[in-house]
């Protein structure tokens, strides 16, 4: 799975300044497993006197910590990746604080998981987490998502420590991988979005039968659906408002997920 992160245009929100972080992504089925969360676009605001960076997405009344470049040894992550956060029952303590050159500069460096030092999760400010923007921290060597390059004005400025850089994420994304899915946001539509009890998913006949999942923030599955016709109408009535991820699936493995929200 491809994830490209990218700034949009500033926007104002509660009186603040946000920046819109868009994304593009790819995914593709030659893995043995379903692709790791990321919580896609939404809106990062910076606070650069508290050295603190702020996340806000669609179904957020308010900001969440995203990253705090205040932390010091023995501090436990809070926020948006704490233990009740995004990755909910992980709770991340400092293991040291150092710098790493990027350029010319030398940048704060906050280490929680440094077992590997080819895939250690930290914080970097001016970069952000070695895991990606907003994808769950993993425990090293293990299966999840990693950052694997950073660029500023189309010049790469950043790449993971070890074994790459896969450079597409940085570039513009390959429009076919290896073992691509046939399922694209063209075939498949749901109607409507935002919706209040039910919605209907509409799929191109080729590629059935499938299932449809339904996650929240915290990747946990709480709806399954098969789907064996080009239209089903999917009861959504159990969950509470807010966001979640829908996800289609196909013979056992991942194809796609989009974003849905319950009014």
């Amino acid at each position: 799975m491809y994830i490209k992160n990218y700034y949009g245009e500033d926007t104002l929100i509660d009186g603040f300044t946000y920046k819109s972080i868009l994304e593009e992504s790819v995914i593709y089925t030659g893995g043995c497993c379903e692709a790791p969360m990321d919580l896609g676009a939404g809106f990062l605001r910076d606070d650069t006197t508290a050295h603190k960076v702020y996340w806000r997405q669609l179904g957020m009344a308010s900001d969440t910590l995203l990253y705090d470049f205040t932390l010091e040894l023995g501090d436990t992550l809070k926020g948006l990746y704490g233990g009740l956060g995004l990755c909910g029952g992980m709770t991340l303590t400092v293991e040291s604080v150092d710098s790493i050159q990027i350029g010319g500069n030398y940048r704060k460096k906050i280490n929680f998981l440094t077992d590997d030092p080819c895939h250690e999760t930290s914080i970097i400010e001016g970069i952000g987490s070695t895991n990606g923007l907003t994808a769950c921290y993993t425990v090293p060597a293990s299966y999840g998502i990693g950052l694997s390059c950073f660029s500023v004005n189309e010049n790469i400025i950043y790449t993971g420590l070890c074994g790459g850089p896969y450079l597409a994420p940085c570039g513009e994304l390959p429009t076919a991988l290896g073992g691509a899915t046939e399922i694209r946001k063209g075939i498949f539509h749901i109607s409507p979005n935002p919706f209040v009890n039910h919605v209907e998913f509409s799929i191109n006949s080729v590629n059935l039968p499938l299932e449809v999942s339904v996650v929240d923030l915290l990747g946990r599955e709480l709806l399954r659906f098969p789907v064996s016709y080009a239209k089903k109408k999917l009861d959504m009535s159990s969950l509470s408002k807010g966001l979640y991820f829908l996800r289609v699936h196909k013979d056992g493995k991942f194809l796609y997920q989009t974003k849905i929200l319950k009014q």
